[in-house]
């Protein structure tokens, strides 16, 4: 009897948690780009290699420091989840902007010239972007394969990020002298000089050369030297989020 009554609590036990797994489905599989330090809180903002941005918005507090770690998102509705790679616990997001589609000819690949791309490079080994000659002299051997692990994905997203700085030199290079105007899904930047919060018209200029303007009434103090931003288009518009203030407000470029 007593047998008999642990196994019915056991069986209600997991037909009511099953359901709150059950929930979440894969969304995507990524890896944050770049360098990710400090302290992650709610309002963090995070950008995956995919393109996807997501924004932190449940009560967390973690210390990490991580280079280009694994992620997997989990989507339950308009809700995320993101497991990352040295994180202590999942965190729960906003999506701020999808993820690229990114096609890739397996036929084509052989013959093209062009740079891999993130996904392409994820299994590279060590042996391949470094010769064994290279690694003896430098004494790789001697490190632990974690630190041989965080050394391999350390010189992938420094590749990754010298195409990148070399496509945006050469778009920059190549373009015309009008003045640029946002084209991009997400641009990141910092603001030049102080900044006191919005104050529903305010006029923020960024190190880029940019100025936007508040078109989202909302007023919040907010005093900081150079923060960093992350405008984002919305749908409706585009949307920029201060490196300190939990709230992203609407904003049009004037310059």
């Amino acid at each position: 009897m007593r047998l008999r009554y642990l196994l019915l609590l056991c069986l209600l036990i997991v037909v009511a948690i099953v359901p709150v797994f059950a929930a979440w489905e894969l969304y995507e599989e990524t890896n944050v780009e770049g360098t990710i330090s400090g302290t992650i809180k709610k309002g963090s903002v995070i950008k995956m290699q995919s393109g996807s941005v997501y924004e932190v918005t449940d009560l967390t507090l973690q210390l990490v420091l991580e280079l280009a770690p694994e992620a997997l998102v989990l989507k339950d509705g308009a809700q995320f989840k993101l497991s990352i790679k040295g994180f202590d616990s999942p965190l729960i997001c906003k999506q701020l902007v999808p993820p690229t589609a990114i096609k890739i000819d397996t036929q084509s690949d052989q013959k093209s010239t062009s740079p891999p791309d993130a996904a392409s490079f994820k299994d590279i080994p060590l042996d391949r972007l470094m010769p064994l000659d290279q690694q003896r002299l430098i004494g790789i051997q001697k490190l632990t394969a974690v630190e041989q692990e965080r050394l391999r994905v350390y010189l992938i997203n420094l590749y990754l990020q010298g195409i990148k700085q070399g496509k945006q030199s050469q778009s920059a290079s190549s373009s015309s002298t009008a003045t640029p105007r946002a084209t991009a899904s997400t641009i990141e930047s910092q603001i030049d000089g102080e900044f006191e919060g919005w104050e529903g018209e305010t006029i923020v200029k960024l190190t880029n050369g940019q100025i936007w303007q508040q078109t989202e009434y909302h007023y919040h103090y907010h005093y900081a030297y150079m923060p960093k931003v992350l405008i984002y288009y919305s749908g409706a518009g585009y949307k920029m989020k201060v490196d300190g203030i939990d709230r992203a407000v609407g904003v049009t470029q004037i310059k």
